[in-house]
């Protein structure tokens, strides 16, 4: 299982996983798996989510600690690590 998202704090799943609900205007929550280095992250909206490959953990850290979280994800992780989408919405089959 995943967890619960509490607040600001993070959670760490059985797995090892690590997951946080961070303050941001677009993004809903974020989850890190260290060993496979991958980021997801959930946008409002239509709640898609977004599967970031190859990301270091420091990554992970620095989007916990920024002021602007929009504006570290713009410049730091959205263009610089190749991406899948996912969806957890069951009205949709694919993110658009």
């Amino acid at each position: 299982g995943v967890g619960a998202l509490e607040g600001d704090n993070i959670i760490k799943t059985r797995r090892g996983n690590m997951a946080q609900k961070i303050s941001s205007q677009n993004i809903k929550s974020v989850q890190y798996y260290p060993i496979r280095m991958v980021l997801e992250i959930q946008f409002y909206g239509d709640s898609s989510v977004y599967r970031y490959m190859d990301v270091p953990e420091d990554i992970w850290y620095g989007m916990r600690n920024v002021p602007n979280v929009d504006m570290y994800f713009n410049t730091q992780i959205m263009t610089q690590y190749k991406h899948v989408c996912i969806t957890k919405n069951k009205n949709k089959e694919t993110c658009e």
